[in-house]
């Protein structure tokens, strides 16, 4: 499973860096994505739940959110630089 999550991040890196076609953007919406997804697993040891397919699904789909956010984010600082 770990597997998994990690080509997907690697996917989504691949992706950013053809899209903004520099190595600054995609590393930061990446530090945000593994960030949350850090958070989660902390919230899942804190709350003592296990890891099971409901909270891959969840970390999933946080991962998938924090990247689409940061992206907005970000499209406009790149698109008004010189």
């Amino acid at each position: 499973m770990l597997v998994v999550l990690f080509l997907a991040l690697l996917l989504l890196f691949a992706v950013l860096l053809f899209e903004f076609r520099t190595f600054s953007a995609p590393t930061a919406i990446l530090a945000s994505a593994l960030l949350s997804s850090f958070g989660g697993f902390l919230a899942l040891l804190i709350t003592k739940t296990s890891f099971n397919v409901a909270s891959r699904m969840g970390m999933i789909m946080v991962i998938g959110i924090v990247a689409k956010t940061a992206f907005f984010f970000s499209t406009p600082n790149i698109a008004s630089a010189p």
